[in-house]
């Protein structure tokens, strides 16, 4: 396992921009464009550097379906002493809480999602600009779809996301993480 220094990442452009365009892949805007039409429009990604993270060679995905060894790997401390676990493949982001695999998203999809609820409180003591790492395994019912909103909004703005386009990601984040 390679670890990313996490405050080097939180503070870059090209990992949200590939985070958001990657990790939320079913939500749809009012104009039927997903996340990452949206931000492909506004900002370029950088292939080289998202190869780079997810550590990317021509024949990984007829090699070993686009899963690598040793992958890059963000641990982020959660309050009730556990921990967030995201690993970084070409095919996929790998998530965890503490060592069980509560899902992926990418090529393969599939969620084990936790309630609004639960993320509150996993996410309690942590910044607002690591809130959003958790946000794909979470499943936001009707009655929190306010406080929710105003949590993405703020953490889009914490990792410097234009306001103009703020409330357009926060909705079509909600919309893949409906139940």
């Amino acid at each position: 396992m390679n670890k990313i220094k996490i405050l080097e990442e939180i503070n870059n452009r090209k990992f949200w921009t590939y985070f958001l365009g990657t990790a939320f892949p079913v939500g749809i805007s009012e104009n039927d464009e997903s996340l990452s039409e949206i931000l492909d429009e506004i900002y370029v990604l950088d292939s080289e550097w998202i190869n780079a993270l997810t550590d990317y060679t021509p024949n990984i995905l007829t090699s070993s379906d686009g899963y690598v060894e040793h992958p890059n790997k963000l641990e982020i401390k959660l309050h009730l002493n556990e921990k967030l676990y995201i690993e970084f493949h070409p095919a996929d982001i790998i998530y965890y809480i503490n060592d069980k695999k509560i899902g992926y998203v990418g090529t393969q999809y599939q969620l084990e999602l936790i309630d609004w609820t639960r993320f509150e409180e996993l996410t309690e003591a942590l910044p607002d600009e690591y809130k959003g790492l958790l946000l794909p395994v979470v499943k936001i019912e009707n009655d929190n779809i306010d406080n929710a909103k105003k949590i993405i909004t703020n953490w889009l703005q914490k990792i410097s996301f234009q306001d103009e386009i703020c409330m357009n990601i926060c909705d079509i984040i909600i919309d893949n993480c409906r139940a």
